[in-house]
C-alpha cells in the first residue's frame, strides 16, 4: 500500500466513515500481500540467478547419465549419456559421450575418444583425434585427424583435415585435406581456398568424392568429382572430373577431365 491510499483511508477512520477494525483488517492485508510479493520476487531472482551461474567441472570417469548439462567444463574419461541439451564453457571427451540433443560450447571442443550429438554443435574450435558425429556442426576453427561425420552442414572459418570428413555441405573460408584413404565424401564444397592432396608415400591411390566444388583458388589431387567452379583451379594427380568452369585451369597429365570450360582464353 502506498502512501496515498493510506491517508486516504485514514481520512475515512476520521470522518467515522469505516470503523477502526475495518481500518486495521484493510491495513494488514495490504501489509501482509506487499510481504508475500516481495519475497515472491527475491525468490524468482535468486532462481533466475542460479539458472544463469554455471556450474563447477562436471567430470565422468565411470558411467554417467543427466537430462541436461549447464556447467563451466565436461569432462569425459568414462561413458556418458546426456538425453538433453549440453551447454559449457569447455569440453574434452577421452572416453564416450552421447548426446540426444545440441551441444554449444563457447570455448573449445577436444575430443579424442567418440562424440555423438542428435542435434548440432557449436563451438568457438574443434581438436578432434577421435571420432564426431552430429547433424550439423559450427565452428571458427576445425583440426581433424580424426573420423568426422556430420549428416547436414559444417560451417567454419578454417578447417584441417588429416583424417576422414563425411559431409553433406561444406561451408568455410579455408580448407585443407591430407587424404589417406578412399572413405571420404562432401557433397557441396563452398568456400575461398581449397587444398587437397594425398600422402603419396604410403597412400599413393587414396582419393576423396566431392560431388560439387565451389570455390575461388583451388589445388586437388585425388578428387572425384562431377562439378567444379572457382577462378583459379589446378588438377593434380588423381584427379576425375566430370566438368570444370574457371578463369584459369591447369591440368596434371594424371587427372580427368571430360568437359571444361576457361574463361581466360591464354590459360
Amino acid at each position: 500500500m502506498d502512501d496515498e491510499m493510506k491517508r486516504k483511508l485514514k481520512e475515512k477512520l476520521d470522518n467515522g466513515k469505516i470503523t477502526p477494525d475495518l481500518y486495521n483488517e484493510i491495513v494488514n492485508r495490504w501489509t501482509t500481500t506487499d510481504d508475500d510479493r516481495s519475497e515472491k520476487s527475491s525468490e524468482e531472482r535468486k532462481e533466475n540467478q542460479a539458472k544463469s551461474e554455471r556450474t563447477s567441472t562436471v567430470n565422468v570417469m565411470g558411467l554417467g547419465k543427466f537430462d541436461d548439462i549447464f556447467a563451466k567444463d565436461l569432462r569425459v574419461s568414462g561413458s556418458v549419456k546426456v538425453t538433453g541439451n549440453v551447454d559449457v564453457s569447455e569440453m574434452e571427451v577421452s572416453g564416450a559421450a552421447s548426446i540426444g540433443g545440441n551441444v554449444r560450447v563457447s570455448g573449445a571442443v577436444d575430443i579424442s575418444g567418440s562424440l555423438e550429438a542428435g542435434g548440432g554443435i557449436i563451438s568457438n574450435s574443434v581438436e578432434l583425434a577421435g571420432s564426431l558425429k552430429a547433424d550439423e556442426l559450427e565452428s571458427k576453427k576445425i583440426d581433424s585427424s580424426g573420423w568426422l561425420t556430420v549428416k547436414k552442414v559444417i560451417k567454419a572459418e578454417s578447417i584441417d583435415i588429416d583424417g576422414i570428413i563425411d559431409s553433406e555441405v561444406v561451408e568455410c573460408s579455408t580448407i585443407d585435406i591430407n587424404i589417406g584413404s578412399n572413405r571420404g565424401k562432401i557433397g557441396i564444397l563452398r568456400c575461398d581456398k581449397v587444398n587437397i592432396s594425398r600422402q603419396w608415400r604410403r597412400f599413393r591411390s587414396s582419393s576423396i568424392k566431392i560431388d560439387e566444388i565451389m570455390c575461388k583458388v583451388a589445388d586437388l589431387e585425388g578428387v572425384k568429382a562431377k562439378r567444379i567452379v572457382g577462378e583459379d583451379v589446378m588438377l593434380g594427380g588423381g584427379c576425375d572430373v566430370d566438368y570444370v568452369e574457371s578463369r584459369t585451369l591447369k591440368i596434371s597429365e594424371d587427372a580427368v577431365v571430360r568437359k571444361k570450360n576457361v574463361r581466360n582464353e591464354e590459360a
